[in-house]
């Protein structure tokens, strides 16, 4: 198993993300991975906002409170994003990573405990899967 770097600890490396418009909080959402390179004097993410650098660009996706992963979701040999939702125990995959200018939009995977702590677990035959094991403190 890999483990992952909380989000909060991503985001405090990467200030510069780019900005995602967040879902309608209280219901259940699909999130959306914003297009990289936001320019200078547009808001940037809150503190707490997955962010995920990728290939040279950086990538804010979510809500704040969510759990970025990487991982090879579709076992093409290529890792692309996918959240955890540790208040609704809900998991989204991205299926691809979003270009300048057109955001991608992000599949529900499944839902697990929740407040977990999200894990990225490597099948033994190229498939990457998402696993949520409980809190220490729980």
């Amino acid at each position: 198993r890999r483990a992952l770097v909380p989000a909060a600890v991503v985001v405090a490396a990467v200030l510069a993300a780019v900005a995602v418009a967040a879902a309608g909080l209280g219901r259940p959402s699909t999130p959306t991975i914003a297009a990289p390179a936001i320019p200078p004097g547009r808001p940037k993410p809150a503190p707490s906002q997955p962010v995920v650098e990728h290939a040279g660009r950086r990538y804010a996706m979510g809500r704040p409170g969510d759990v970025a992963l990487l991982g090879d979701w579709d076992c093409d040999g290529a890792p692309t994003p996918a959240l955890y939702r540790p208040s609704t125990g809900e998991a989204f995959v991205f299926r691809s990573w979003a270009k300048p200018g057109s955001p991608v939009q992000a599949h529900r995977a499944g839902r697990h405990r929740r407040g977990g702590v999200a894990t990225v677990a490597a099948d033994g035959e190229g498939c990457d899967r998402l696993s949520v094991a409980p809190h220490e403190n729980a």
